[in-house]
């Protein structure tokens, strides 16, 4: 797989990304996205992101580990660019800097992972609706 390799739909290029993937079992989701050519690695990272907040909102985006890779997911809106990935953008920068508050809340209080002294944020009120990727023409 090369840079220059072009690739006509999302989701084949999303099936490219995940097969390479399978070869390396060992990679944790951050070495994978790192490994990608730059144009799949942005339609996997925003993939994933429709596919995470659609399915269980952004807690689950959080909680999933994905949002280890936000500053690419950021860099990948701001490739896409118009107003709706600027909304989304605006999202996404808003969900991370709550998730790393609260993550730092859990270190502080001496979370152990067994109970729940602090309270994760509630992301319910972020009314995200799916974020249009190019279809049927090469990105």
């Amino acid at each position: 797989m090369t840079a220059e390799t072009k690739y006509p739909t999302c989701q084949d290029m999303m099936d490219l990304a995940y097969a390479t993937w399978q070869q390396r079992p060992a990679w944790t989701y951050s070495e994978f996205i790192d490994e990608l050519p730059p144009h799949i690695r942005c339609v996997a990272l925003l993939g994933n992101l429709n596919y995470q907040v659609e399915n269980g909102g952004f807690l689950q985006w959080c909680d999933n580990g994905y949002v280890a890779c936000a500053s690419d997911v950021l860099r990948a809106l701001d490739w896409l660019g118009g107003e709706e990935a600027a909304r989304v953008r605006a999202m996404v920068h808003d969900v991370t800097q709550a998730w790393g508050e609260y993550q730092d809340d859990r270190r502080r209080s001496g979370w152990n992972g067994n109970s729940d002294d602090v309270d994760a944020p509630d992301f319910d009120a972020v009314s995200y609706t799916h974020l249009t990727l190019p279809t049927n023409r090469e990105v």
